[in-house]
């Protein structure tokens, strides 16, 4: 200001600077650019909506240097300092101030900002495509999705810093070829992230941008003519207006929500911990209701969810992830969860640097439901759900229908459908006791049937084949298991690899003296403990309800009293005309059919 006090000195810069604004009102001059503000005929003459701004680099060589010295006054750029799109969309250090493109920040009622490149009404996105350990960034997205978002944060007085809020927080970071007049700066997405800076000294200048805004008209009477200005900012060309009239709704636990289109022509969700906890208000479970929606990706913050459960619902399908689901989820990849959903059978992934991350642990499951819709003529029974696998439909047995819905828990994120799987056999008359159960077992594929459409109701059930029946339940990789220790049980039978599982994993010991006896048709006490003893293994106990008084109780072997007496309390196993339990008899396979679907309602019915 001393240069007020000299006569002639024009000070028209001054009014130029102190018109350039922050976004928090303060003028930090030594990061202006004062001789070009007097000189350059280049701002635009009144201001589009909004503060309009030019991006120049805080980075050392090209901010401090960048100055021509005339009788020891710095009086014009000597560098290239502002950032422009080079011809791959990408920005650089490429251009002076009066050649510099002008910005404008779009404000996301998220709290993100987007930065809409004025002159080709296109957005700056991060890619997924890297250079090294850096996502690229380009100005090319012409709608705002999770890649078009960003966190501003100051980093002082002056300069500011931008994050995604997609990847993990990561900061915008100014990656530098060359050095000194040589050098070229790019903008990259860094791996430093939010969480790691704890004071203004942990950003490097490489992550410091400077916003050369400005909010009322300062320009010469020639100046050049204001950027366009896009009817929507929020969308280049105004196209959004008329597709936000019709775009879906979506509400948290009945608050509305807001959604932006992404890319892939689905819609984002993107909460905050604020919009969280006042969703939740102290409750148990966070539902968003997403119906209407085939592609939609929601972002959120493992740890504002507390305790409570997630559940997205859809007309094609519910997902909820508990508690522990989530926290393991945090575990594996961070606090910021980003779940997409998806029609088309349903999908459910969990993403990661925006790409399907691996998420398997059945410890940790995800509960899932899916629409059954019976076609006419068709037994509900017959309707299975299967994981797409490889190309592959792989059946999840336990998965049963109930009504209109099919609830179960899935060990990993993946693709879901439910599929009709019934089978025709001419000896199961519609009319027959156990008609329900061979459909819903065959449709599963724990059974098969004994060739030309028969399925042989009244054939006893061998040790070998329920072992086999008990195998395909599990769904146990059979390649696995080779020998046994059974010396009935030789290498290379059909059933040697599940009798070898089986054995392996204390569900059956045999009949005495080394032997299994495969050949032998089981017992009802028989069947009763090895699955006792397979449901042992899962963790899993049959609820008690009643137990039945069977006449000849007694004559259970104590050995497998305790199976008996489980199985049927729960309704699994039931007795015989005459309450009898018939401990010592043998089983049929239409026998063994229904206490194998009586199990899996059962289990299901509890998952859910």
């Amino acid at each position: 200001m001393l240069y007020s006090k000299t006569d002639g000195v024009d000070m028209t810069w001054t009014a130029r600077a102190a018109a350039a604004m922050r976004p928090q009102g303060m003028v930090h001059f030594d990061n202006l650019n004062f001789g070009t503000l007097t000189y350059y005929n280049g701002e635009p003459q009144t201001a589009v909506a909004g503060p309009y701004f030019q991006m120049r680099t805080r980075w050392e060589p090209l901010y401090q240097r960048n100055w021509s010295t005339v009788n020891g006054q710095k009086t014009a750029e000597t560098l290239n300092s502002y950032y422009a799109v080079n011809a791959d969309g990408e920005l650089t250090t490429s251009s002076m101030k009066k050649d510099a493109p002008f910005f404008q920040l779009v404000a996301g009622e998220d709290g993100t900002y987007s930065i809409l490149l004025l002159e080709t009404n296109k957005y700056l996105s991060v890619k997924e495509d890297k250079s090294g350990e850096y996502n690229l960034i380009k100005a090319d997205a012409t709608v705002i999705g999770d890649n078009e978002r960003f966190i501003l944060r100051s980093s002082g007085v002056g300069p500011f810093f931008l994050a995604s809020s997609k990847y993990d927080n990561r900061i915008v970071y100014q990656e530098a070829a060359g050095s000194g007049s040589n050098a070229v700066l790019t903008l990259r997405l860094g791996n430093k992230t939010l969480s790691q800076i704890t004071d203004i000294p942990d950003i490097s200048t490489s992550e410091r941008l400077i916003f050369m805004f400005n909010a009322e008209d300062i320009a010469l009477p020639d100046g050049k003519p204001v950027p366009n200005q896009p009817e929507n900012p929020a969308t280049p060309g105004g196209v959004q207006s008329e597709e936000a009239a019709d775009s879906p709704q979506v509400s948290l636990n009945g608050l509305a929500g807001t959604l932006s289109k992404n890319e892939n022509g689905g819609y984002s969700l993107l909460l905050g911990d604020s919009q969280i906890g006042t969703a939740l208000g102290g409750g148990s479970e966070l539902v968003i209701n997403a119906d209407g929606i085939d592609n939609l990706t929601v972002q959120f913050s493992a740890a504002a969810m507390g305790a409570a459960r997630f559940t997205i619902k859809s007309g094609y399908g519910t997902v909820t992830l508990p508690s522990a689901t989530l926290q393991m989820m945090k575990k594996k990849y961070g606090d910021t969860l980003v779940l997409r959903i998806r029609k088309g059978s349903y999908t459910i992934e969990l993403l990661k640097d925006g790409k399907p991350a691996v998420y398997a642990e059945p410890g940790y499951p995800l509960n899932l439901t899916l629409p059954v819709e019976a076609a006419e003529g068709r037994n509900l029974n017959e309707y299975a759900v299967v994981k797409k696998e490889n190309g592959k439909d792989v059946i999840l047995p336990l998965a049963a229908a109930a009504g209109n819905s099919v609830t179960f828990t899935a060990a990993a994120t993946g693709t879901y459908d439910v599929v009709y799987n019934g089978h025709v056999f001419h000896d199961v008359p519609s009319a027959h006791w156990a008609a329900q159960d061979i459909a819903f077992v065959s449709a599963r594929g724990l059974f098969g049937g004994t060739g030309k459409e028969l399925f042989d109701p009244r054939t006893p059930m061998t040790r070998a084949m329920f072992t086999q029946v008990l195998a395909n339940l599990e769904g146990v990789d059979l390649g696995r298991y080779a020998g046994t220790g059974f010396t009935d049980v030789p290498a290379g039978q059909w059933y040697t690899s599940a009798v070898t599982w089986a054995a392996q994993s204390g569900i059956v010991n045999g009949t005495g003296q080394g032997l299994f006896s495969p050949d032998a048709v089981i017992t009802r006490e028989q069947m009763a403990v090895m699955l006792y003893n397979y449901t042992a293994t899962k963790g899993y106990k049959p609820l008690g309800i009643t137990l039945p008084e069977f006449t000849d109780a007694g004559s259970v072997s104590h050995w497998a009293q305790d199976a008996v007496e489980a199985l049927a309390a729960g309704g699994i196993l039931s007795g015989k005309p005459g309450d009898y339990v018939d401990p010592q008899g043998e089983t049929s396979r239409a026998e063994a059919a229904a206490v194998f679907a009586r199990l899996i309602r059962a289990w299901g019915a509890e998952q859910s």
